[in-house]
């Protein structure tokens, strides 16, 4: 199943302000893509952008049948997604789609925690290729271990949730601070913008989203 919202009328800034949000929500399996979509074309004024919450393969097919069907929208997924599928299943035809990431992109060596991961994929991991699920457990592996080195006593669930919500604000190189506690367990809330390119998902600016718009 998929989930489709889209936006009709986005105006946007250097801080990504939205002026006037005028949206639908369609779920559809995937052989009523085809109806959705034709929703989609019909509404008024015409979609500038489409938000896409779903698996990898329905939502290339979506992409794949507006961009062909003539709608000039920009299509935004989340990392459920999936980047490497869905890049391969998209290929170098369809560029410009955005997929929004949790973790930094595990090519950026330019941080020390993706250094670290690099290093440790070409240790442990060889022939294998960096990835953004791959780096996302290689952070949270990060945290636990930051956590179990806090330990005073054998470990048990107890002191571990424990020794986790202490952690309260730490760094672990990924270029911004994290915060845990007791009422926080998400660690980390920042999202890594990526945009299709040639076949491969690479970093870009929330700034620049305009000339992915064509404005």
């Amino acid at each position: 199943m998929l989930i489709v919202i889209y936006l009709l009328y986005v105006k946007l800034s250097e801080t990504i302000h939205i002026n006037r949000l005028l949206g639908g929500r369609h779920l559809f399996l995937l052989n009523k893509a085809e109806k959705s979509l034709a929703d989609i074309l019909l509404a008024e004024p015409v979609p500038r952008a489409v938000v896409m919450v779903g698996a990898y393969a329905p939502s290339a097919r979506f992409i794949k049948l507006a961009r062909d069907a003539g709608l000039d929208a920009l299509f935004i997924n989340v990392s459920f997604v999936g980047s490497e599928p869905l890049a391969r299943e998209l290929g170098a035809e369809y560029d410009g789609v955005i997929v929004t990431q949790v973790v930094p992109h595990p090519e950026d060596r330019s941080l020390p925690l993706v250094n670290n991961y690099q290093k440790d994929m070409e240790t442990y991991a060889l022939g294998k290729s960096p990835s953004f699920g791959s780096l996302e457990g290689y952070i949270a592996a990060e945290i636990f271990i930051k956590a179990l080195s806090r330990l005073e006593s054998p470990p048990s669930r107890e002191n571990i949730i424990d020794a986790l919500e202490d952690l309260g604000e730490f760094s672990i190189g990924s270029g911004h601070v994290l915060r845990f506690g007791e009422n926080n367990h998400q660690a980390s809330h920042r999202v890594w913008p990526t945009v299709l390119r040639n076949g491969e998902f690479v970093p870009f600016e929330w700034s620049d989203i305009s000339s992915l718009l064509g404005q």
